[in-house]
């Protein structure tokens, strides 16, 4: 008996823990209330008790006017571009800098650290006819892949595209031509790319959001320059367009550059009283930090007017100076981040620096700094001791109990508590461990509302632990937040958001001042400032638990290689200097409202070849900016990721971009790259490093990876060689696992191919893809046109036929017209496959219905093209594919085992 009882306890405790850990308490109370039908009292209702504290805060909150929301907003919109690397960033720094002083907060901080940016070197298009220069703006990249197109500049004829769609196109010649399209056309301007356009023009055309801004950017690098003209221009060159199609010249130069950012902060402290009689703890001791960002994004990096971002900047300013005026008992520090939008960058440089759980991390984190060398745990470390050099390089500890980020949109004058966004969160989950943690502040925040402002509308929504819903309720896109960044590391952090907003015009270049609801953000500026004012002195506000989050940011450096056997035939040993690697967030999601999900590091800058080994006779003819000393040689190449942003396995993929733009060089997928030096780094140690290996190549890109039959994404490729043979060298970009997924997929992806160190050539490729392992769909080969002009007869197949017929792979470049390749691809191989057969008496009269209807789709296709009847030619190319891949894979299958 004593067991058992013993056991029914351990049962209880494990519910009663599972109840407040992995379920949501309130969906528990309900189940046990339904199960014993428990009748609930009714409370006596006592009225809420008002102080004069309360109404003096609601009369401290509502001296904040439209004006003054305003007139922040118009300043910081006006800048021109806030995203860091342009002109504007570092103005709204200078901005926020300039405000902390005019409040009188004392002991600023400014702590510097970089990101890497695609900064817009200029772009125009000029008419040829009359040489009148028109500014346009480019795009941001498609993964690495810069809108840049070659210093010669691209020329072709501007036509007008519409939304994209191929009967729009029909009669006008597409191929080489500049395209001209309305900004709302979903992935439509992916049409005129693969049907040979050269560069697509967006325009505002009325319907700018920042759900039609996420489509004109892709996952992938694949090569689609993509430009913005401003509205009067636009209308101009949409008349000549639909009038004439005059011949127009295009230039534009975008690169990846390592740019400096800022954080700023600055503390309010705290009072110096014992919070209680037990004088146990310090009201100063308690610290909250405040925070908002000052950057801004958009599509179009060079236009970031950014109106809408700034709204969580006007907030804290006009937090801080409220909280400076009237002291709260906590401290309370305000920080403003410079790189929100590149990944949570700047929030996730102030936790590296400043607030970490784990044991490994606050070991290299001091207490406090000074001229000396750094106090850790009441002991100075000497600056020229090799302790110190294992320290973060100007970090000390910032131990506060709670962050609260602000990111605030004026569609709504509701504020919300959250403690999840999707960041980190690709796929919605609910962490209720997270939320029992934080729920009790939206609760504090619920009350102090009905205090401050009594009998009003909802000001504050409890999007934490919100009655008979989830948190999902009240987030219907995509939203990254600092508070993310925060409880990674194991911190407790939420943030006070708009509930229920779309953010219409967030990452757009038209997200400007006159779109600002300036009414309803200054409402939730008011209610953020009495809330802070409320929580900065109340005694209760932390919450009191032995609950904590677990920290789980880990870093990881590593070297960028080429394996050059001129050098060492073994091992790849030369590295390389400024080049680009990357990672992304899981889930494939590019953008969570203008958060950035691929993260990205520029390699370290330096030589390349060991001096000492140059021979005396080979001085003439070297580079000799390549060569420095062995010790620098190993400077070079490096990346680091300070924080990893998840807990996941990540694909590691670098590139080497050239001064116009094109890859030259890329991860290499082959026997001698990721076989052996793996581009995936597991979740492990505290600090890891790796190296990643990359090959000279060319891109190709593929566009309409759909699968005509059942219109589900291609997301299994094989690259074989002219030879149908796997590459020593090769690589690939594309999005697993699309085959399974719902909604909006990406229809495109890229390979490269290997560049000859002698000749300067690159290597043909063939592309092969399917939902699988098995199934070829989609196959590109480039098989000869004039086998399916004139098929050949059966008694003329012999091995070089055949040969031949397998085609000889795809140059470097884009696929034009993909569809028609690729069934024509099919077509070819199966035509001469059966012949084969049928010299040994082998066929089937399925295959050959199906095989001739094909090439009569196949020929219909080539008169549509010819007659500029696109939508024809896609119809008749799609039939054709559809038809071919029904028997490919038994006409493969019966060639290979007879």
């Amino acid at each position: 008996m004593r067991k058992i009882g013993t056991g029914i306890l351990w049962i209880i405790t494990i519910l009663m823990l599972s109840s407040v850990t992995i379920f949501n308490p309130g969906q528990v109370t309900d189940f046990f209330v339904t199960l014993f039908n428990i009748k609930p009292s009714i409370p006596e209702l006592k009225p809420i008790e008002i102080s004069e504290r309360d109404r003096e805060i609601r009369s401290i909150a509502e001296s904040i006017t439209q004006e003054d929301v305003s007139q922040i907003i118009t300043d910081l919109s006006g800048m021109g571009s806030r995203v860091p690397g342009y002109a504007g960033h570092r103005q709204a720094f200078e901005y926020v800098k300039q405000h902390f002083e005019q409040f009188g907060l004392e002991d600023i901080k400014v702590e510097e650290h970089t990101v890497t940016v695609p900064v817009d070197k200029g772009a125009s298009l000029t008419l040829t006819d009359t040489g009148e220069e028109i500014a346009i703006y480019g795009f941001w990249p498609n993964h690495v892949q810069t809108p840049s197109v070659p210093s010669a500049g691209i020329s072709g004829a501007l036509i007008y595209g519409g939304k994209g769609s191929f009967s729009e196109l029909n009669g006008k010649k597409v191929e080489g031509s500049v395209v001209l399209m309305d900004f709302d056309c979903d992935q439509g301007y992916l049409s005129p790319r693969m049907l040979g356009a050269q560069a697509i023009l967006f325009y505002d055309n009325g319907r700018v959001t920042q759900g039609q801004a996420m489509d004109k950017f892709l996952p992938v690098p694949v090569d689609v320059p993509r430009f913005w003209v401003k509205k009067d221009d636009a209308l101009r060159l949409l008349e000549l367009a639909q009038m004439q199609s005059p011949e127009v010249r295009l230039t534009s130069k975008m690169d990846w550059e390592e740019v400096p950012t800022w954080n700023i902060f600055a503390t309010v402290p705290g009072s110096e009283d014992y919070i209680t009689e037990r004088e146990e703890r310090k009201w100063k001791d308690q610290q909250i930090v405040l925070s908002a960002f000052y950057d801004a994004i958009s599509v179009v990096p060079a236009l970031a007017p950014g109106a809408e971002n700034a709204s969580g900047l006007a907030a804290l300013l006009h937090t801080a100076r409220v909280l400076k005026q009237n002291p709260p008992k906590y401290s309370v520090t305000f920080l403003a981040t410079g790189s929100h939008f590149q990944g949570l960058s700047g929030i996730n440089d102030f936790v590296y620096r400043h607030s970490r759980e784990s044991d490994h991390f606050r070991d290299k984190i001091p207490d406090s700094l000074s001229v000396a060398g750094a106090y850790l745990d009441g002991e100075l470390i000497p600056r020229d001791s090799e302790d110190f050099e294992e320290l973060i390089p100007g970090s000390y500890k910032i131990d506060f109990r709670l962050f609260i980020g602000l990111d605030l949109s004026s569609e709504s004058d509701q504020l919300a508590s959250f403690s999840h966004g999707t960041f980190n969160n690709p796929n919605w989950q609910t962490d209720n461990y997270l939320n029992n943690l934080l729920a009790p502040y939206a609760d504090k925040f619920d009350k102090y509302m009905a205090k401050v402002f009594p009998g009003e509308e909802v000001r504050h929504v409890d999007a934490i632990a919100p009655p008979k819903r989830t948190w999902k309720n009240f987030m219907p896109i995509r939203l990254g937040f600092d508070s993310e960044a925060v409880t990674f590391v194991g911190k407790e952090g939420i943030t006070l958001a708009t509930p229920s907003t779309v953010r219409r015009f967030v990452d757009t270049p038209v997200d400007r001042v006159e779109h600002v609801n300036m009414g309803n953000l200054t409402r939730q500026i008011q209610t953020a400032i009495a809330a802070m004012m409320k929580a900065g002195e109340d005694p209760e506000f932390f919450r009191v638990s032995k609950l904590k989050l677990q920290d789980r940011g880990h870093s990881l450096r590593g070297q960028v290689l080429w394996f050059d056997r001129n050098v060492d035939f073994a091992l790849p040993r030369v590295p390389v200097p400024g080049g680009v690697a990357t990672y992304r967030q899981p889930g494939n999601v590019h953008s969570c409202a203008g958060v950035r999900t691929l993260i990205i590091d520029k390699t370290t800058e330096g030589p390349i070849y060991d001096i000492d080994k140059l021979a005396d006779d080979q001085t003439e003819d070297a580079d000799l900016k390549l060569f420095g000393d062995k010790d620098k040689v190993k400077e070079t190449g490096w990346f680091s990721f300070e924080i990893m942003r998840n807990r996941f396995t990540n694909r590691i993929l670098a590139y080497d971009i050239d001064e116009e733009g094109t890859i030259t060089s890329a991860p290499d997928m082959g026997t001698e790259g990721d076989k052996k030096f793996p581009l995936t780094q597991r979740y492990g140690w505290w600090e890891n490093e790796m190296l990643t290996v990359l090959f000279k190549s060319r891109s190709i890109s593929v566009f309409e990876i759909i699968d005509s039959s059942y219109l589900s994404a291609l997301d299994f490729m094989t690259v074989l060689n002219d030879n149908d043979t796997q590459p020593i060298e090769f690589g690939y970009t594309y999005l697993p696992g699309q085959s399974t997924k719902e909604g909006d997929v990406t229809r495109a992806a890229v390979t490269f191919a290997r560049v000859d160190e002698f000749t300067g050539e690159a290597e043909r490729l063939k592309v092969l893809m399917s939902t699988g392992l098995f199934g070829v769909k989609y196959l590109l080969i480039n098989a000869p046109q004039k086998f399916l002009d004139n098929p050949v007869d059966k008694r003329e197949v012999n091995p070089d036929l055949l040969e031949e017929a397998r085609g000889e792979g795809y140059e470097p470049g884009v696929i034009f017209r993909p569809s028609y390749q690729a069934a024509k691809d099919m077509w070819v191989i199966d035509d001469v496959r059966m012949k084969q057969l049928a010299q040994f008496g082998i066929e089937n009269n399925r295959l050959t219905l199906l095989h001739n209807s094909a090439r009569e789709a196949l020929i219909e296709a080539r008169q549509h093209l010819e007659n500029l009847d696109y939508e024809g030619f896609m119809n008749a190319s799609r039939r054709a594919w559809g038809l071919e891949a029904r028997g490919y894979p038994e006409v493969m299958a019966t060639a290979n085992d007879t």
